[in-house]
């Protein structure tokens, strides 16, 4: 896709409607602040919810552009991968592998924490056990990724995250896992064919290069 083309004053007006996984709450400030400053008479309406809801907003055609992590696949989206989003085990900082490397089986006796049926991480998580052929004693679902790091801090389980979400949390670590971190990926998704407005093009545009910096 073309640049789009703007004065260097930044577009007049528009509005700009996204919608995001919960998992990119951590990023889509970092991108948004500096793209409000630079066209301060944009409105951007963002609504984050879980994946489920995502799809049913895209097929409902609701906003312009979404965040997710695992795209519908359909041909009548247009996927635009964007940002690295690795995943990785994390457990509260006194875990008795702080510090040390692991094999997944070794932790088949922690409780480990997860996302509610359907979300995008959960998902991976749930393939990347399968492949490994790894089943935990024990599980919970949570249904935000704040939750869990709260949950996981206080010594609950563990769990898998975005690195994004960790956002330096001082009670919680990153394990060395082998098989980990999973390579996930944000990505912008619209519907295919529909032309997006100026203040959707800006922010798609501006996201890519601040991506690339």
């Amino acid at each position: 896709m073309p640049p789009p083309q703007w004065g260097t004053k930044g577009l007049q007006t528009g509005r700009l409607r996204l919608a995001a996984v919960t998992t990119a709450e951590y990023l889509l400030p970092q991108l948004l602040g500096p793209f409000c400053d630079l066209h301060p008479a944009i409105d951007v309406e963002l609504v984050v919810e879980n994946r489920r809801t995502l799809l049913d907003r895209l097929e409902q055609d609701n906003d312009d552009l979404t965040v997710i992590m695992i795209p519908p696949d359909d041909a009548r989206f247009r996927v635009l991968p964007f940002r690295d989003s690795p995943l990785v085990v994390i457990a509260a900082k006194g875990h008795r592998f702080a510090g040390k490397r692991c094999r997944l089986s070794q932790l088949e006796n922690d409780r480990w924490l997860l996302r509610e049926p359907g979300s995008g991480g959960r998902l991976m998580v749930e393939a990347h056990f399968s492949e490994k052929e790894f089943t935990p004693r024990s599980t919970m679902s949570l249904g935000s990724n704040e939750a869990i790091k709260h949950a996981v801090a206080g010594g609950l389980g563990i769990a898998v995250l975005s690195r994004h979400a960790l956002d330096d949390s001082p009670d919680v670590i990153e394990l060395q896992v082998a098989g980990f971190p999973l390579a996930g990926q944000f990505c912008f998704v619209s519907r295919e064919g529909r032309r997006l407005s100026p203040a959707a093009e800006a922010f798609l545009h501006y996201a890519q290069q601040a991506v690339m910096a």
